[in-house]
């Protein structure tokens, strides 16, 4: 099975790449095409593990709802009710060789959101195909909303990944020049837990919010043997 991937720092690794670039914000690999919105075990599944990873991490802002605040000792402003939610990006870069091009892939939480395509490539020995993890033994309506990790690792065993952020959610007051104090917040802590459940089956992740589960959801067709 692929290696949890939650929080990594800067790796060196071997490439399993794509052998020819494609057009438009996607890169076609061994294993197939990947393009923008597809999750980090497409990534895998198609490309496997990038010849470079980087990582960092950015605050986002999204306004639900606002209204006038009333001026106090001469200040305005308005109250915002929003999420700020803790963006994890990640930078992937496959070398395709020295006649292909070199990709550069950003995930942010765990979903691919820009395809960049460079120059010519340095790798000289050739592209293996991307690894085949184990397949998971998740049955169809074993995991429920409101259930514990512990619940879903008896049910489906380790996830091939796993993604992780923090969501605050609550009313700001902001000043209008874009300076912003919390008022009354609560923070969640956020998984993504993703289970491949073979070939013939779609993939299926589970998220936590604190612990519980709060969703689940399916993507593509898995990829394990």
């Amino acid at each position: 099975m692929w290696s949890r991937l939650l929080v990594v720092p800067l790796t060196l690794a071997a490439v399993a790449a794509p052998v020819a670039a494609a057009a438009g914000p996607s890169i076609r690999c061994a294993g197939g095409l990947v393009s923008e919105g597809d999750a980090r075990i497409d990534l895998l599944g198609k490309c496997g593990p990038p010849a470079l990873q980087e990582r960092r991490e950015d605050e986002r802002w999204a306004v639900v709802a606002e209204r006038r605040r009333e001026p106090q000792d001469g200040r305005g402003g308005h109250v915002e009710v929003g999420r700020k939610v803790r963006v994890v990006v990640e930078d992937w870069t496959y070398d395709l060789g020295p006649s292909s091009f070199v990709h550069v892939i950003t995930l942010e939480n765990g979903r691919v959101t820009a395809v960049e395509r460079r120059g010519y490539g340095y790798r000289r020995d050739p592209v293996p195909v991307p690894p085949r993890s184990a397949r998971a033994r998740c049955e169809e309506g074993g995991v429920h909303e409101g259930d514990v990790k512990l619940d879903v690792l008896a049910r489906c065993g380790e996830p091939a990944v796993v993604d992780a952020w923090d969501e605050t959610n609550g009313t700001f007051v902001s000043d209008g020049h874009g300076h912003r104090a919390a008022g009354e917040t609560v923070t969640v802590r956020v998984e993504r837990w993703t289970y491949d459940l073979g070939r013939n089956r779609l993939v299926r992740f589970v998220r936590f919010e604190n612990g519980r589960v709060a969703e689940v959801t399916t993507g593509s067709y898995g990829y394990a043997d």
